[in-house]
């Protein structure tokens, strides 16, 4: 389903009965987290990580110690109910209407200032449409009204990781692990600590996550960053695998998968996957540059100077792309041309390999919207 254009939503709303953490665990999509959808009086609802959430008091039987109290109304008004406010909200940002969702809620928050699902959604509606510094005071006041309903930690967690605030999203993680288990909590700790070179102990996180969620082909996909990081490429290749069992034409992983191949000398193999993902994403700037390799490796030296000549086109202040296109045309006998770019490659600074969380970020602003979570 489409929006608007602009910023991407950090979430989307899903209806349905909770389940169990195995079932649920993996439906947990990255970038796009699922919020609980929460009735008044107690209505069960499903949240991301498989419990059973409530929005009621505890006298009842259960759930969150939060009583909703309206504002007066105007002699003669009847106010909604909020969660009949909450839904056509929902309803508004789930179609790609996040203005109308927006609109909606700021209404809905002057008869009840203290309803957390209204204020959690407005700020996810917020950051979708950029409104950054709003968009935080939301989902905090969101996560103080409520403050043992992990899902509403995690989502902080997650706008502080996209804006490069690790620290901030660490205590949101740590807050929402007390609450109970999710692996996403798990995972993006995970993303963290790789980030803070504690590489064993994000491989921990990250297996503590798939204990949960075993089917969650993206946690998989980090927990192979993480061992390629550790240059563990054999267990890179197992995780990359377990992604492509789960998810056949996962761009990210063929990409991986061809660049481990390529460092331990296995070209064909690395041919394959590296194929595989250009025909999933022919634009992609990585791309070209080892797939140039992985054709130089097999003797193809047509196809090895077409994707060399491709990958300096895409990223032209690229050192290693010149190295690569100047041996390319070395190999054709380009001698002048391959001199050429090999005093072009020995100009530009090295740049370094994106880390794990910044490919967390890349992926997050590229997953695509609809009415249910994608991975």
């Amino acid at each position: 389903m489409s929006r608007p254009k602009g910023r991407q939503p950090l979430f989307t709303i899903a209806d349905g009965k909770a389940s169990t953490p195995q079932r649920l665990g993996a439906m947990v999509a990255w970038g796009a987290i699922l919020i609980a959808m929460l009735v008044v009086p107690r209505t069960p609802a499903r949240a991301y990580y498989g419990q059973d959430t409530t929005f009621g008091p505890r006298d009842s039987g259960g759930g969150a110690s939060v009583r909703v109290q309206p504002s007066k109304p105007p002699v003669g008004e009847i106010l909604p109910e909020p969660d009949a406010i909450f839904r056509q909200a929902r309803d508004h940002f789930r179609a790609g209407r996040t203005r109308e969702a927006k609109t909606r809620l700021q209404e809905g928050l002057k008869s009840y200032p203290g309803y957390p699902p209204m204020h959690e959604l407005l700020g996810l509606a917020l950051s979708t449409l950029g409104e950054d510094s709003e968009a935080l005071q939301h989902l905090k006041r969101a996560a103080e009204l409520w403050p043992d309903q992990p899902v509403y930690q995690i989502n902080l967690g997650i706008f502080y990781l996209r804006r490069s605030r690790a620290g901030d999203a660490e205590k949101a993680l740590q807050l929402s692990l007390e609450a109970g288990p999710s692996p996403v909590a798990y995972s993006l700790l995970g993303l963290i600590r790789l980030e803070q070179n504690a590489g064993e102990e994000a491989v921990s996180l990250f297996k503590k996550g798939l204990e949960l969620a075993p089917d969650d082909a993206r946690s998989w996909y980090y927990l192979g960053l993480v061992h390629q990081s550790l240059a563990q490429n054999d267990s890179a290749i197992s995780c990359f695998r377990e992604v492509l069992r789960r998810a056949p034409r996962d761009f990210h992983a063929h990409l991986q998968m061809g660049k481990v191949y390529l460092k331990r000398g296995l070209r064909e193999q690395a041919l394959k996957h590296l194929q595989s993902a250009q025909e999933l994403r022919p634009g992609n700037p990585e791309l070209y540059q080892p797939l140039s390799e992985a054709y130089l490796g097999t003797g193809d030296l047509e196809s090895a100077l077409a994707a060399a000549q491709r990958a300096v086109e895409l990223r032209p202040t690229d050192r290693q792309a010149h190295y690569v296109l100047g041996m390319v045309l070395a190999r054709v006998g380009r001698t002048e041309d391959a001199t050429k770019e090999f005093h072009i490659s020995e100009g530009l600074p090295r740049a370094p390999e994106p880390s794990a969380l910044e490919r967390w970020r890349e992926i997050a602003g590229q997953t695509p919207v609809a009415n249910e979570a994608n991975p």
